[in-house]
């Protein structure tokens, strides 16, 4: 089979399928565009490290109420790719290793992502400034209230497993003074700075936000774990400390 034969055949694979699911042919064009602006010898080096990455996937966009593939266009496109609707799933026993399967089949589809509101497909400007704070819980407000990470997007790097960097931008790069004045020293220091150094800095003095809500609670006359494990105020224990 020749290189051009053989590049067919991977190119009417990928168009069929996405001609078949999005009927505007919106998707067809972006990966169209894509592929032919290679050469055979960039195209088979691209094919080759796709089948070989498992975490590699074919992204169809969609918008609601314009090019949102009905059932019958899945069913047309699994027709297409020889594709079962319904398969065994096996789970591995973390305990033994062993592989069990579900007691029944299960649809297989495509798996639909909701793109965060905030992830526009070209930014035209973005807030960088975290000088304004609130006095009582050193959070951003005011004209630097953008630049914080909202709850959206810190939903979204929980459903990613990005776990570290939510740790990132709610601690040092948020309203924890301490990490955050040991981030700035290491930076000026080293031109970097690792979350394992930030360890040490990490108080329960320097979280206004925690002391904040803590002495909203005792002012309703509830007392929380936030701070303390026990009954002791924590005044009384930063008076000892000093």
């Amino acid at each position: 089979m020749s290189i051009a034969t053989k590049r067919k055949q991977i190119e009417d694979l990928i168009f069929g399928v996405f001609d078949r699911l999005d009927k505007t042919g919106e998707n067809s064009r972006v990966y169209r565009e894509a592929l032919r602006g290679m050469n055979d010898e960039a195209f088979f080096k691209w094919a080759k490290k796709f089948t070989k990455d498992t975490d590699s996937v074919f992204t169809l966009e969609v918008l609601p109420f314009k090019n949102e593939p009905k059932f019958e266009d899945i069913e047309e496109a699994g027709k297409f790719l020889d594709m079962p609707f319904e398969e065994y799933i096996y789970f591995r026993d973390e305990l033994d290793g062993k592989k069990v399967r579900s007691a029944h089949k299960v649809p297989v589809f495509y798996v639909y992502t909701k793109r965060l509101q905030q992830m526009v497909s070209k930014k035209t400007a973005v807030s960088t400034s975290i000088k304004t704070r609130s006095a009582i819980t050193n959070q951003v407000t005011n004209d630097s209230k953008v630049a914080r990470n909202s709850m959206a997007e810190s939903f979204g790097l929980i459903t990613a497993g990005n776990i570290n960097t939510l740790k990132e931008m709610l601690g040092p790069r948020a309203g924890n003074a301490g990490q955050k004045r040991r981030m700035y020293a290491n930076i000026a220091r080293d031109s970097f700075v690792k979350m394992s150094d930030l360890k040490q800095s990490d108080s329960v003095f320097e979280k206004p936000e925690l002391n904040a809500l803590d002495a909203y609670l005792l002012g309703m006359g509830l007392k929380s774990n936030l701070l303390t494990d026990d009954n002791k105020l924590l005044g009384s224990m930063k008076s000892k400390t000093d």
